[in-house]
């Protein structure tokens, strides 16, 4: 799974959220990288399973919601997306989605999207 090298490079100072966004969105509530945490990390991680469609705008936003919870304890605040494919739920269509990521970026988060396996695409 392409986030298992990004938890094994943060540093016990980084905080890191895990959002998995399928039919329907589950997410991990960020906690600082401490060996302990990575452990458990890496167990939520290594537990996602293809359940799906793919409803990157409720990702987007759930990603969005948990930084700026606590957006103020920290000078840098991104967001990653990992994705295998084209948006099937949600917001479908890459100008809504796009709009989204500007209005993310407005709010003071960094937004990354990284497109894994063969049907990834560099469309949106």
């Amino acid at each position: 799974m392409a986030a298992l090298p990004l938890v094994s490079q943060l540093k016990a100072t980084d905080r890191l959220a895990i959002v998995h966004y399928g039919g329907d969105v589950k997410s991990m509530n960020g906690v600082f990288c401490t060996e302990e945490n990575k452990r458990s990390l890496i167990r939520y991680i290594d537990n996602i399973w293809d359940e799906g469609g793919t409803n990157i705008g409720a990702g987007l936003t759930t990603g969005r919601d948990l930084l700026l919870a606590s957006m103020s304890d920290f000078k840098v605040n991104r967001l990653v997306l990992i994705s295998d494919g084209q948006p099937t739920e949600g917001l479908q269509d890459s100008g809504s989605l796009l709009e989204l990521t500007r209005a993310i970026r407005g709010a003071g988060i960094s937004v990354t999207s990284i497109g894994v396996g063969t049907g990834a695409s560099t469309k949106t």
